[in-house]
């Protein structure tokens, strides 16, 4: 009987601790966590917000976008990688993977691992950051086109940006060659 009423006591005490949890997802703002699929609109903090994706570009790309999109909403947190809270570094990252390409984890180093041009960014393309001249890549985000980007901000956490701020600290884009390359055998 005294097992019985551990075991009674342990499942009510897990039940209580996902309530808590839910509740304090949703506190928050970690309402990406019950995105189910089916709108990209419903989770949005802001729904002025919307990502419009250009048909011009190619199939990989328009993915990685997608992707992103459906992050939209989640906190930042410094050195996250998760559906839960990201960095900027972690976020890009992760939306990489989702379309089967491997990126570095810091921006430092996916910098380092893009192919810089000297052209225009295409939406999909890499953008990094620094805010002191000689200073390391700070910030790393994904251009979506008509000057804005999809990014983790400290104090907005994944959201899309106007880069009329943060133009002044832009030093580049940086292309992942094998996004490209990928979509080329794609499309044969």
């Amino acid at each position: 009987m005294k097992f019985q009423n551990c075991r009674l006591l342990d499942y009510t005490m897990l039940y209580f601790l996902s309530i808590i949890v839910c509740i304090a997802c949703i506190c928050s703002g970690c309402t990406s966590v019950f995105n189910n699929g089916i709108s990209n609109t419903a989770y949005f903090k802001n729904k002025d917000t919307l990502l419009t994706i250009p048909e011009n570009i190619s199939v990989l790309r328009k993915q990685i976008l997608q992707n992103a999109q459906k992050f939209i909403g989640t906190p930042y947190c410094y050195g996250g990688e998760s559906p839960f809270c990201s960095d900027c570094s972690g976020f890009t990252k992760q939306i990489f993977a989702k379309s089967g390409i491997n990126i570095p984890r810091t921006a430092q180093d996916q910098f380092a691992s893009t192919v810089q041009d000297s052209g225009e960014p295409i939406p999909g393309d890499l953008l990094f950051f620094r805010y002191k001249i000689d200073g390391p890549i700070a910030h790393v985000g994904i251009f979506t086109g008509k000057n804005s980007m999809i990014h983790a901000s400290e104090k907005k956490g994944i959201t899309i940006s106007s880069l009329e701020y943060m133009i002044q600290f832009l030093i580049g884009f940086g292309r992942v060659s094998s996004l490209d390359a990928r979509d080329d055998i794609s499309s044969k």
